[in-house]
């Protein structure tokens, strides 16, 4: 598909299944803003892009998803240089990391795979809008299989448990890709909200995992 003209934005572009994407995107046309948390990694990755294709249009973003502070303030500089943005996916995120919290106190898998994802969307919504037939592409995992939403949970109150709160992060995802459809549904907005689970890869998500 020739994505010559359109504007995407990727969360972790820089590793992994995200690379891919952002590899596939930029050959294919699009201008690409490449989001990541490491600046060295994310010109890396843009490095191995222009190798490949040389006429590539690539933008740096830096942005600390377990901060929602830096979510706001990446957002903000997205929509002062971009008047519309077409593809926005919703990639990057943690799998079995030891315990702990994002800045805003949130269990980290929860709070990097889905709470700052959901802020990312609402910030750039008006973008999207503005874009003629835009698409918000969250990614989630198997994993949601057999996982709760433990509203008592979010904020790592009970005993850590890496794969339950995976689950229910991932979970989250999905609930999230779901009713952001409904909702542009009923306001027979032109984004399309979807949600993949990309398959089992091995990956730097695999980190924490052993040999």
């Amino acid at each position: 598909m020739d994505m010559t003209g359109k504007t995407a934005l990727i969360t972790g572009a820089n590793t992994g299944l995200g690379f891919e994407m952002a590899r596939a995107l930029a050959t294919r046309g699009a201008r690409l803003i490449v989001a990541g948390r490491s600046a060295p990694k994310v010109q890396a990755a843009m490095g191995r892009i222009m190798d490949e294709a040389p006429d590539a249009r690539l933008e740096a973003g830096l942005v600390d998803l377990s901060d929602l502070a830096s979510v706001q303030g990446f957002a903000d500089k997205v929509a002062k240089t971009h008047d519309s943005l077409d593809t926005l996916i919703n990639n990057a995120g943690v799998m079995a990391p030891p315990a702990g919290k994002t800045q805003d106190g949130f269990e980290t898998q929860f709070g990097v795979n889905f709470v700052a994802h959901f802020a990312l969307t609402g910030h750039l919504m008006p973008l999207l809008n503005a874009a003629p037939a835009a698409r918000v592409v969250t990614l989630s995992s198997i994993g949601h299989r057999g996982a709760v939403l433990d509203f008592d949970n979010f904020r790592l109150e009970k005993a850590y448990d890496p794969w339950r709160e995976y689950g229910q992060s991932k979970l989250a995802d999905l609930v999230f890709a779901l009713e952001l459809d409904r909702r542009l549904r009923s306001l027979n907005s032109s984004v399309v909200s979807l949600a993949a689970h990309p398959g089992v890869s091995q990956t730097e998500l695999t980190r924490n995992l052993g040999p």
